[in-house]
């Protein structure tokens, strides 16, 4: 038999895969249960009822996400350097690499309702302390109007992950796999960084 803790955190990635495939209300305890090897009463001992699981699959996410700010500062330097390095790639790399946790800010996302709102909240906040940061840096240019900066940046990178399917067969590529994300990435440094609007 598994240690208990070991069945918890089995019993949480069941959830968090089921979450950003099916989506929370089309998901059941039971099938948390199946997915996991454990038995629907465990799952309720550790976690309480499906919403108690619900926010501690948004809490993982939401910590996935913070761990990837590193990453966001390098790739925030390597562009205002107009360097292609490959570092400047990582936090898109982090969804290509964990097909988990895009699927499941995609599932949110599309899902709506209140916990779209609570995770585009999380988001936000981290993303504008992050501006804030890069502004003090001297990375970012100064702006008056930061967090509609922040929302606009926020839309381009979570409208992909809605959008990938049809996008991946209008384009003829994955623009969320190394090889798509280095083409897709390569204009958003130039749109981010020069523009594409020649000024008269």
């Amino acid at each position: 038999m598994q240690p208990e803790a070991s069945g918890k955190e089995r019993i949480l990635d069941a959830a968090v895969d089921l979450f950003g495939a099916k989506g929370v209300e089309a998901t059941t305890v039971r099938g948390i249960a199946a997915a996991a090897g454990v038995s629907p009463a465990l799952v309720l001992h550790h976690f309480g009822s499906k919403d108690g699981l619900s926010r501690a699959a948004d809490d993982r996410i939401m910590q996935m996400i913070a761990a990837i700010r590193p990453a966001m500062e390098h790739s925030a330097r390597a562009v205002s350097r107009g360097e292609p390095e490959r570092f400047a790639y990582l936090p898109f790399l982090t969804l290509v690499e964990n097909p988990q946790l895009a699927a499941y800010i995609r599932r949110i996302l599309i899902d709506g309702g209140e916990r779209a709102s609570a995770f585009l909240r999380g988001a936000f906040g981290q993303a504008t302390r992050l501006q804030h940061d890069l502004i003090a840096q001297g990375v970012a240019r100064p702006t008056e109007d930061v967090e509609t900066r922040v929302g606009v940046l926020l839309t381009m990178a979570m409208s992909l992950l809605i959008l990938r399917e049809p996008l991946s067969d209008v384009l003829d590529f994955d623009p969320l796999t190394e090889d798509g994300l280095e083409r897709w990435l390569a204009q958003v440094q130039q749109i981010v960084t020069r523009g594409f609007i020649v000024e008269q």
